[in-house]
């Protein structure tokens, strides 16, 4: 239900999401949606090792793309001043240090309308960010920290991974749009719509993995509403194995607020 809970979430916030009504075309968005949540966060949500999707570790991400090397050393006595990115060799390089197997694509990722590695490298960089509001906004490390190089090569496997999943995405899109689809007459019908003010800030989680009041939906149990079913149904798609298993690494202790 957190999938449906989302995209009605969405709906009341003006966000036009197409809801396809092809059971197949649900399912296989449902998937890679999945696989884009996992890349997106390391390996740590969305983990299921039989669908392609492990517990994420640093040497894992390496091992998925050797292409992306830290080829040579980025001063580690400052903190970097430049960064350029060579389009023809797909080299990104950060204060005299070289990274590897870097397409276009990966360097002008975008989330939320941010670049992802503009914003990440901003805040290693001796160039001011964001608004100063107290005294530790200006506490920052003095040069480029060994840590950072590691976790720059795993940032740059995850955005590989991204792009290469974006020509799926797209060509989806299309097939749903393409498609019969559930209108907001149809989610007022199931009574979905109109959201419940309860619901509107919701929590996710083990205990709040549906949408709050959706438990008696036309008498159903807490589970997704099974999309309209049509004459014809779309194949799933076939997503890349890894290639290499992991351990799971420790999950993160999620902390909950009181009511």
């Amino acid at each position: 239900m957190g999938d449906v809970a989302l995209t009605v979430c969405r709906v009341s916030l003006g966000v036009h999401i197409p809801l396809t009504a092809a059971s197949g075309l649900w399912h296989e968005a449902i998937s890679l949606g999945r696989h884009v949540l996992w890349a997106s966060t390391f390996g740590t949500r969305c983990i299921n090792p039989s669908d392609g999707r492990p517990a994420g570790t640093s040497n894992w991400w390496r091992r998925l793309h050797p292409e992306i090397t830290y080829a040579r050393e980025v001063a580690p006595d400052v903190l970097p001043s430049t960064i350029t990115y060579d389009s023809e060799r797909g080299h990104l390089i950060v204060e005299g240090g070289v990274f590897t197997g870097v397409t276009p694509r990966m360097r002008n990722y975008a989330a939320g309308g941010r670049n992802v590695l503009d914003s990440w490298l901003a805040y290693r960089s001796n160039r001011s960010t964001g608004k100063v509001t107290s005294e530790l906004d200006r506490e920052r490390p003095e040069h480029w920290e060994h840590e950072w190089s590691r976790e720059l090569v795993e940032i740059l496997g995850v955005l590989s991974h991204l792009a290469a999943l974006e020509p799926r995405q797209a060509e989806l899109l299309d097939r749903i749009v393409a498609a019969p689809l559930i209108d907001v007459a149809e989610l007022n019908r199931r009574r979905i719509l109109p959201v419940p003010e309860r619901a509107k800030n919701a929590r996710t989680g083990p205990d709040h993995a549906f949408l709050p009041g959706m438990e008696t939906v036309d008498g159903q149990p807490p589970e997704p509403v099974d999309p309209l079913t049509l004459p014809t149904d779309s194949p799933g798609i076939a997503l890349p194995e890894p290639r290499a298993s992991v351990r799971p690494g420790p999950r993160a202790r999620r902390r909950r607020g009181r009511s």
